[in-house]
């Protein structure tokens, strides 16, 4: 009997520890958008140039970049993982790709040209495909790089809309870059921006 006492208080205890640990690790969670690190793959094929932290591309900037930025960040004390996250990146016709990252194509199964990727919010961006069931990401990035897009602003629609379906089915807020919280202000502007740069312009 006292040693299965002892057993359970020592179960208990391994349980505390490992339960806090985990929850010390989303504390500690490192946001940084996968491309803001120089050394990360996605740069290189995306063929984007380096990015620092303190060249955080900003969907303000759309007139010196073409990369768009939407974080979906998840509640407070709670993260996106397990297979709920799979399953709403696949309800949304999100497929994973050879950069172990989430992607939209043109077509809903998969074919066509890629439109926007979703990736983890933290480094080094990547799903763990094969273990989403111990998967664990304090958030999500969507991003396209809209000057290879045929029509910038439907994808741009398209993407917003695929973020906010991922919001509605995981709860969490949507930003414009990592600090703005995305108001419709900042959808309309983004738009236009995007209409002037590419459709305005193509037809001066």
């Amino acid at each position: 009997m006292d040693v299965l006492l002892i057993f359970s208080v020592l179960a208990i205890a391994v349980a505390g520890y490992l339960s806090w640990k985990h929850y010390k690790n989303r504390q500690e969670a490192d946001y940084v958008m996968p491309f803001e690190r120089s050394k990360f793959s996605l740069s290189k094929t995306l063929g984007m140039k380096r990015i620092g932290k303190s060249q955080t591309v900003r969907v303000d900037d759309i007139n010196q970049t073409s990369l768009i930025i939407l974080n979906l960040y998840a509640p407070n004390d709670h993260g996106y993982g397990s297979y709920d996250l799979l399953q709403a990146l696949t309800g949304a016709h999100l497929h994973f790709g050879t950069m172990k990252i989430f992607q939209r194509h043109f077509n809903i199964d998969g074919g066509g040209d890629v439109l926007f990727n979703v990736a983890s919010i933290t480094h080094p961006g990547t799903f763990d495909i094969d273990n989403m069931g111990e998967f664990f990401t304090p958030g999500l990035t969507l991003f396209a790089q809209m000057e290879k897009a045929e029509d910038p602003v439907a994808t741009f629609d398209l993407m917003l809309e695929t973020a906010m379906q991922l919001a509605d089915d995981l709860g969490g807020t949507l930003y414009e870059g990592r600090t703005s919280p995305l108001t419709t202000e900042a959808i309309e502007r983004i738009r236009q921006q995007l209409y002037n740069r590419y459709t305005v312009a193509s037809t001066v």
